[in-house]
């Protein structure tokens, strides 16, 4: 149940971390001099630019966590022996496959902030100053935090999900055949490729006593796979816009969606954590400046 969990994990302080950072960047330097806060299109700008910048971090990350999952083996391989792997196989290029829709979902981030910011700024209360001097302070109560935090999740989700399917469609088995091989035959034929969840019984039956992972590892470099008593489809990585076109001719328009109830439903309670989190760690830092 937690396999490929190493590489989020390893990643995931680094992730938020630079999130948030890169956030808070964004919006210092779209701030006007009149201004004393951003508004909400500056909001959005900041998160989707922190978004795609994440993506250097997430791609790499969930490239490894999606190799571990399809990974059939007694005893896994770590994280690290797997990013060993790619990077032997593919070089940089590999860890960063499937960059373009990663970068499109991390760009939910705009959406993310963007209501975040709305809900909490609806619940906003004043609270005078120490000094009083100034106009009064602008203060959200917990359960506002806890609300936008809640809403905010899901909100980016709807916007970029599709791009998460293509994604891990791209990081997981190419899907589309070159030729069809067999060791009892000189022939050369193309063939139909499989749907991407049965690939791995393909290459079982097919294997004529090689592993599953040797079969993966030569069908993921192209390399026709010999020794084998059937024909045994030679496929080819699919770049961003065959994986839509792909996805969408094997399974119609609902495969983009497919996922997304549980996916909502999750996003609602680490997302009021998240910003509960963050708002504490904010107030804690900055108490008494």
């Amino acid at each position: 149940m937690f396999k490929g969990i190493q590489a989020p994990m390893l990643g995931c302080a680094v992730l938020s971390g630079l999130v948030f950072g890169a956030y808070g960047y964004l919006l210092q330097v779209q701030l006007q001099p009149h201004q004393r806060e951003p508004n909400l299109l500056q909001t959005y700008i900041a998160g989707l630019g922190s978004g795609v910048v994440s993506s250097f971090i997430t791609t790499p990350s969930e490239t490894v966590k999606i190799r571990q999952q399809i990974t059939v083996h007694t005893k896994p391989p770590s994280a690290w022996q797997i990013a060993q792997q790619i990077y032997r196989e593919k070089g940089t290029r590999g860890l960063f496959r499937g960059y373009t829709p990663t970068a499109i979902r991390e760009s939910g981030y705009g959406v993310y902030f963007l209501t975040y910011e709305a809900i909490t700024r609806y619940f906003r209360t004043p609270r005078q100053s120490g000094g009083g001097a100034d106009a009064p302070l602008l203060t959200v109560p917990w359960y506002g935090v806890l609300i936008a935090g809640g809403i905010a999740g899901p909100m980016s989700w709807i916007f970029t999900f599709p791009s998460d399917v293509v994604k891990t469609r791209m990081q997981a088995l190419p899907v589309e055949p070159a030729i069809s091989h067999s060791s009892s035959s000189s022939s050369i034929s193309t063939a139909k490729p499989p749907r991407l969840a049965s690939s791995k019984a393909l290459f079982s039956s097919a294997s004529g006593g090689q592993t599953v992972d040797t079969m993966v590892a030569s069908v993921m470099n192209g390399t026709t796979v010999r020794g084998a008593s059937q024909s045994v489809s030679v496929f080819r990585e699919l770049n961003t816009w065959e994986t839509v076109v792909d996805c969408y001719r094997r399974e119609g328009p609902r495969i983009f969606w497919a996922g997304l109830t549980p996916t909502l439903i999750r996003a609602v309670p680490v997302n009021i954590v998240t910003f509960g989190a963050f708002e504490v760690a904010v107030s804690l830092l900055t108490n008494g400046k």
